[in-house]
């Protein structure tokens, strides 16, 4: 099949698709810069929280591995953090099923490191641009049931309250310094203009950092 036959196919599908090429000889490229970005501002904004946090976390077995983005532990009150980063809010029944897996898994995978929560809570942050805040809002029914909890209650259980929910959606800003770090999605009030359009927004300024 020829790349304009296949550019077509897509286009008709309504499928997004881009192409990655590496030149050989040439230096290789990060592939997902956004997200090592993303991740590395969650870690630290958790550590500076108190916890102890660990980043993709290797889970399940021979028929079905996977990694925790990122595994957070604070044991001064046992609570366990189980966090997914997406930069692109795609398939919101795989990112609920993949949530659902950490949780299984996450006890566990504590365990391991000699951590023993009380209590544990997973929060699926989301890359805060325009185009995931359209898809949360096109989504909020499906979502506000998945994921009660909201950006004002995730900051209540991070400052070491009690969580009303199991299960968090909110976005994140990675080049954000402001202490007010958690921002809620379109499902939320009130609400702020995302910092980005897209990803490669995003990803234009992870370039600069």
């Amino acid at each position: 099949m020829s790349l304009a036959t296949l550019d077509h196919l897509l286009s008709v599908l309504g499928v997004r698709y881009r192409f990655e090429f590496d030149v050989p000889g040439s230096p290789v490229r990060q592939r997902d810069a956004v997200h090592a970005w993303a991740l590395g501002s969650l870690r630290r904004r958790l550590g500076r929280m108190g916890f102890d946090v660990a980043g993709e976390v290797e889970i399940g077995g021979d028929r079905s591995r996977g990694w925790i983005d990122v595994l957070a532990f604070r044991g001064v009150d046992g609570l366990l953090a189980v966090g997914e980063f997406k930069s692109d809010l795609v398939d919101l029944g795989a990112l609920e099923r993949q949530v659902a897996w950490y949780e299984r898994e996450a006890t566990m995978a504590a365990s391991r490191r000699g951590w023993r929560p009380s209590r544990v809570i997973s929060v699926a942050f989301v890359l805060a641009t325009a185009v995931n805040d359209d898809r949360v809002k096109a989504n909020a029914a499906l979502l506000r049931e998945a994921f009660p909890g909201r950006a004002q209650d995730l900051e209540h259980a991070f400052a070491r309250g009690g969580p009303a929910h199991r299960r968090f959606l909110v976005m994140i800003d990675p080049a954000s310094r402001s202490p007010s770090w958690i921002l809620p999605t379109a499902i939320e009030r009130p609400r702020r203009t995302p910092p980005y359009r897209d990803y490669a927004d995003a990803a234009r300024r992870a370039a600069r950092r």
